[in-house]
Order: C-alpha cells, then sequence, then structure tokens
C-alpha cells in the first residue's frame, strides 16, 4: 500500500534542502533498479519512501501529480515532487547541478524482471493480475493512464502481490519497450506517446502477464521495428504467442488484452471478474492479407496496416509509389479492397492538382492521410515520424534539448525542423478530420491554432522555443546563464541568475533569447509584454528598459529576497539605460547612483531612478528648453549672418548723408562768422 504523506515523520533536514518542506533527498544512497528505468535515491530518515529523479529533456507528467493525491492499493503513487539537491554529473563543477523529484512509496522487493522464471497460472492470477488490475481501475477511475508496466517497473516482495512501479517522472511510455506497446504507440517517437488510453495499460498487463507465464520474454533478440513489423502482419498475440504453450486461462486472457482495438480489450474492473472476464468474446476482424504482396524499397507489404506504416516511418521511396498508383493497384487488385484503393486514388489526385510536384509539406500531408486512410488505429504521422497530439510538447523537448546542456534552439535536430513543420501546417486539424469517430476533432482543430499562433509570435519570446516551454509546465529553463539550476518556474529565476557562476557581466547580456521565451511562456500578460518587448541589442533604449523593468517585476512578484549580484550585473549594463536622460551631470549622477542601488539588491529602485515619469518629464522639457534657445541663437546668427550686405549699403548711405549735412553746418558756421565780422 503506498505511504500517505499525512503518516511521515518530519526530516530533521534544513527546510530549504527538501521536497515540499519535509523530503530530504539522499544522494549517497542511490536505490538501483526501483525507479524502474530513472534514477531513484533514499530519502533521509524515510525508509519506506524513494525520491526519482527527473530527466532534464524529459518533463515529469504535471497532470497526474496533481490528480493523484491520494494512495492507490499495490500501485506506488506519487506523495511530493520538487526541485531537490545538486547531483555530480561527468563535465560539471563539484556540486553538479540541481534536479527535480518526485517523492513516493519505494519498492517492496525487486523487480519481476531481475530473475526471470515460469509463473504458475495461480500465481499470475492471485499474485500479478487482481493486484495490478485493481490498481488499474482505481487510477482509470481517476482519469490516469499508468503507461508504464513492464518487467522493470512491477516488483514483489517474497511470495506477495506485486506492486505497480511508478510512472510520473516523465512522459507516459518514454521507456516502454515496444512489445509492451500496441502497434499504434510502438511506432511514436518514446516521449510522443502521449497519455494513451486505459486499453493501453491493459495491452501492456497482457504482455506482462505473457512474459512471466513463459519465464522470458517473447521475440527476444528481434529489434523495435521488427517486433512492430511481426505484430502488424500477424497480430498482437499471434506474432507474441502463437507458437507457445500457455495455461488455457492465461492464453484465453491474453488473446483478449492484446486485441488490435483498444475498445475490444477488457477493462480492469472487468477483469477482476475472471469468469466474465473468460465469457467475453468479441468478433475482431482481422486484417485483410494479400495473396502477393507489394515490395517497396525492399519491405514486403502485405496489408492495409503494414502499407500504413511504410508511408509512416519511410516515406521517401513510398511517396513515389504512392503518386504513380502502384499502391492504389496493389489495394484493387492483390488486396481487393476497391473502396479503399477509390479514396486513396482520391487522394493522391487532390495533391496533383493542389500544385507543384516538389512540395515537402504538401507531400507530408498527403503521407498523413493517406496513413490515417490505410491504419485508422494509426498515429498522427509527418515526415517519417510518428505521435500522438498530446505528446507533442514532451517530444518538442526531448528534440530539441531544451532541458539540457547538450543542446540548444539555434542547433535544432531534424526531429525538432519536422515537428516545426507539423505545427505550422497545423497538421493536427487534418489528421483529426480523417478520423472523426475516434477523436474530437473541433478540440483538436483548436489545439493546432493556438500551437500555430504562439509559433508565429516575433521576438525571442514567441516561436518553437515558447511553445515548447507552454506545453510543458516542468520543463527547466534552458538559457546557458542558469543551466547549473532546474529552474521550471519564475520562482527560481532569478535566484539562479543572482547566483550564475562563470559569466562575464560586462560581456553577456542578463536574459537571452531561451530565457525569454520561458518567462513568456510561465508570466501573466504584464510580464509577457515586457517579455515581448526584450530585443538581442544592447543598444536598443527601449528593449533594456523592458529588460529592467522585467526583472524588476519578477523579483517583486516571485523573489522578494536582495538579490545583489543580479542588481550589480544590470547597474554594470546601466549606461544605455542612464542615456534616456539628456542632463549629462544627471545622467552621470543616476549611474553612480544605480550602483549604490545594486549594492542593496532591489531592482525596483534601479527602474524607479531610471524611469520617473516626473523626473524624465522635466528631463525632457528641460532639454526641449535649451534646443529651443539654441535655435533662437542659430536663427539670430543666420539673420545676421544673410542681412550684411543690405547693413553695409545702408551704412554707406547714412555715412555720405551724415558727411555732407556736416559739411553743410560748417560751411554755415563759417558763413555766419564772416558776416559777423
Amino acid at each position: 500500500m503506498a505511504i500517505a504523506a499525512s503518516s511521515l515523520p518530519v526530516s530533521a533536514d534544513p527546510p530549504e534542502s527538501l521536497i515540499a518542506g519535509q523530503y530530504g533527498v539522499d544522494l549517497a544512497r542511490p536505490l538501483f533498479g526501483a525507479g524502474g528505468g530513472l534514477a531513484s535515491f533514499a530519502v533521509t530518515g524515510r525508509p519506506g519512501l524513494m525520491a526519482v529523479q527527473v530527466q532534464r529533456r524529459l518533463p515529469a507528467r504535471l497532470r497526474v501529480l496533481q490528480t493523484l493525491t491520494t494512495g492507490i492499493d499495490s500501485l506506488l503513487c506519487p506523495i511530493a515532487h520538487g526541485i531537490g539537491p545538486a547531483l555530480a554529473e561527468p563535465g560539471w563543477p563539484a556540486g553538479g547541478r540541481s534536479g527535480y523529484f518526485v517523492i513516493c512509496a519505494a519498492p517492496p522487493g525487486p523487480s519481476v524482471g531481475a530473475d526471470l522464471r515460469p509463473w504458475r497460472e495461480a500465481e499470475l492470477l492471485d499474485l500479478v493480475l487482481r493486484p495490478i488490475a485493481h490498481a488499474l481501475d482505481a487510477l482509470h477511475g481517476a482519469g490516469v493512464t499508468h503507461r508504464a508496466i513492464r518487467l522493470d517497473n512491477v516488483f514483489q516482495a517474497g511470495g506477495n502481490p506485486v506492486v505497480l512501479g511508478a510512472a510520473w517522472a516523465g512522459p507516459p511510455a518514454a521507456l516502454q519497450p515496444a512489445i509492451f506497446e500496441p502497434p499504434y504507440s510502438a511506432i511514436c517517437l518514446p516521449a510522443g506517446r502521449g497519455e494513451g488510453v486505459p486499453g493501453d495499460d491493459i495491452y501492456a498487463l497482457g504482455v506482462l502477464l505473457l512474459t512471466l507465464a513463459l519465464g522470458r520474454p517473447p521475440l527476444a533478440g528481434l529489434d523495435d521495428a521488427a517486433v512492430i513489423q511481426r505484430k502488424l502482419a500477424l497480430g498482437s498475440y499471434a506474432a507474441l504467442a502463437a507458437e507457445e504453450r500457455l495455461p488455457p486461462l492465461i492464453a484465453t486472457l491474453v488473446r483478449g488484452m492484446l486485441a488490435e482495438e483498444p475498445e475490444h480489450r477488457p477493462s480492469a474492473a472487468l477483469l477482476l471478474d475472471l469468469p466474465a472476464a473468460r465469457a467475453r468474446r468479441l468478433a475482431a476482424r482481422p486484417s485483410r492479407r494479400a495473396q502477393h504482396p507489394l515490395l517497396i524499397g525492399g519491405s514486403p507489404i502485405w496489408s492495409a496496416r503494414q502499407a500504413a506504416y511504410l508511408l509512416a516511418t519511410d516515406p521517401g521511396p513510398a511517396i513515389p509509389a504512392l503518386r504513380n498508383g502502384i499502391i492504389e493497384h496493389w489495394l484493387r487488385q492483390g488486396l481487393g479492397d476497391a473502396g479503399l484503393a477509390a479514396k486513396l486514388d482520391e487522394m493522391v489526385r487532390h495533391r496533383a492538382a493542389e500544385g507543384p510536384t516538389v512540395d515537402p509539406a504538401a507531400d507530408a500531408l498527403l503521407a498523413m492521410n493517406c496513413v490515417a486512410l490505410l491504419d485508422p488505429l494509426a498515429p498522427l504521422c509527418w515526415q517519417g515520424i510518428a505521435l500522438w497530439p498530446d505528446g507533442i510538447g514532451p517530444a518538442l523537448a526531448a528534440s530539441m534539448g531544451m532541458g539540457s546542456t547538450e543542446g540548444s534552439a539555434s542547433a535544432e535536430t531534424e526531429i525538432a525542423r519536422r515537428l516545426a513543420g507539423l505545427i505550422a501546417a497545423e497538421a493536427i486539424s487534418g489528421w483529426a478530420q480523417m478520423r472523426p469517430d475516434r477523436c474530437d476533432v473541433g478540440a483538436l482543430r483548436m489545439q493546432a491554432r493556438q500551437m500555430h499562433a504562439v509559433q508565429r509570435q516575433p521576438g525571442q519570446s514567441g516561436g518553437v522555443r515558447r511553445l515548447c516551454y507552454q506545453l510543458n509546465p516542468l520543463l527547466p529553463c534552458a538559457s546557458p546563464l542558469v543551466e547549473g539550476h532546474f529552474v521550471a518556474g519564475l520562482t527560481e529565476l532569478l535566484p539562479a541568475l543572482n547566483a550564475a557562476s562563470g559569466v562575464d557581466p560586462a560581456r553577456t547580456r542578463p536574459v537571452d533569447a531561451q530565457m525569454a521565451a520561458f518567462i513568456a511562456a510561465r508570466s501573466d500578460r504584464r510580464l509577457e509584454a515586457d517579455a515581448s518587448a526584450l530585443t538581442d541589442s544592447d543598444a536598443d533604449i527601449d528593449g533594456a528598459l523592458a529588460q529592467l523593468r522585467l526583472f524588476a517585476q519578477l523579483q517583486n512578484q516571485f523573489s522578494p529576497q536582495p538579490l545583489p549580484r543580479l542588481a550589480a550585473w544590470l547597474a554594470g549594463r546601466s549606461g544605455v539605460l542612464a542615456s534616456v536622460w539628456y542632463n549629462r551631470h544627471r545622467r552621470a549622477r543616476i549611474e553612480e547612483q544605480m550602483h549604490s542601488l545594486a549594492a542593496a539588491g532591489r531592482i525596483g529602485p534601479m527602474l524607479d531612478l531610471i524611469d520617473e515619469p516626473a523626473a524624465r518629464e522635466a528631463d525632457r522639457q528641460e532639454a526641449q528648453n535649451a534646443v529651443d534657445s539654441v535655435m533662437r541663437i542659430d536663427a539670430a546668427l543666420r539673420q545676421i549672418s544673410t542681412g550684411a550686405p543690405d547693413r553695409a549699403d545702408l551704412s554707406h548711405r547714412l555715412g555720405q548723408e551724415i558727411s555732407a549735412c556736416l559739411g553743410l553746418a560748417a560751411l554755415a558756421a563759417v558763413l555766419t562768422t564772416a558776416a559777423l565780422r
């Protein structure tokens, strides 16, 4: 039984090193094999608990962690989750980088795959089927799928009933071998398999029963592609168990649990009633098989589902065969399905009428639609990759390397490029329209439009980076500035920046494209506006002011503690900010005050100093007055300069007139003097 959090004693570890305030991770005590393929560690002072480490590029299932708030018998349920201590990793300095952990009950013993042996029928029914069916019934009733039933994630102590392992610290089915997944899931990118349906857990349980009954994995030695091909060619049960001797009841149950259609598999509740489960018979239509195979690229194709698989995984040689009518002819003549051939031919003709022969996006849409037509169970297939719509987020995170230092958005992988093309084409909407009876077309159309809208947003805060963060709420920020920390939310961002090491503040901006996208994806509308105003240039005054305003708001809302190193980092790059002021003496004084305020670690007062409306208006008015005065002086000087010849002529005339007047006055004086004598 899962351990309830309320029944656990409080750890003596300091609160700042605890997950959810009470669970400490003991990195010195790894629990090998307990995490079902993920690293796990003991919890300090809690012998019945373990901490499962989340891989940075494969985010945990947040919705499930929020939904499973109570324990379920025979299942290792999550108790808490959060950022834990730093793990030592190759290539990292001492202390490593912090990680994210999911706290849950520790397994009671080793996995059933640790020492495989053939199990008796009674053991399989009493110790495996019933306890897991009970757990799945409760889990499915809560609207959650497990998606991690496999040999290394089912545990047993002695002769007790088995316990189903944890499945919450990574994307659903990301670690599942192809043998434990139906073909429509096994074909997908591991991170893109999605939550699936309850029938997918029943399928994996059926494979588990079969494996334990045999005492060895079926189809051992075949790679995943060969396993999928065999299942598509023969059907899952025939591919895995047709040549094996199984106990009659187990064979009957497993046959139903491995049905190709999810709705044909028994529910977990029905498996608890063995007579009813055994009596249940559903007439599943076998796949139509051609008398002669179709050979494309050296692969023999016997059924429409196999043709769909080739189009989905290797569209290079398949699309020309589609255009040339080879597949349509084989469907009509070899498989004898004229109706399916006619629909396929209509799709090909529609594509030919659309435009140029060479158009990768149009060809991808054609192949996607043809796969959905040939195999209604198939996932969304695009340019050689397959995934379910709710797996796009984890697939983006895994392919772009957004949670690790090995990759960045500037070095997208080929898979990430194809995923971006899928989103830009709103392919989810077209895929949904091809299978309206199997999905909510309206909801998927809205999802496609919303993802495309985010992808189209310009600037550092938009694009595929932002979409990836929005679709993965627990994905850490991939900015190299905070790579030593697990920054999953805005609460951790500024402290991580404040503690950044190995960064030259004079040469490095405190926010880059990854961080801008992360902030925009995690913030409200007010913060989003400032994130959208960010630019990649230090010379852009508006962008620099938006940066300071953004950090001030982040500190005010999420990190009220002093951040002196970050504040000094911002103050050291305040030259462009001070340039918004016109008065040189005031500008120099403001730069000096910025450094003084930075010592207190408060970004808000630094913003107020730079962006004080009244003072900036007075400074602007003073500058305008100075400009007006200079303009008046310039006008006077121009007037003086342009009026000099006229003034010289006037002076010449006035001089002549004055000289004449003076001469007449002198003559009059002489005459008067002479007369008086």
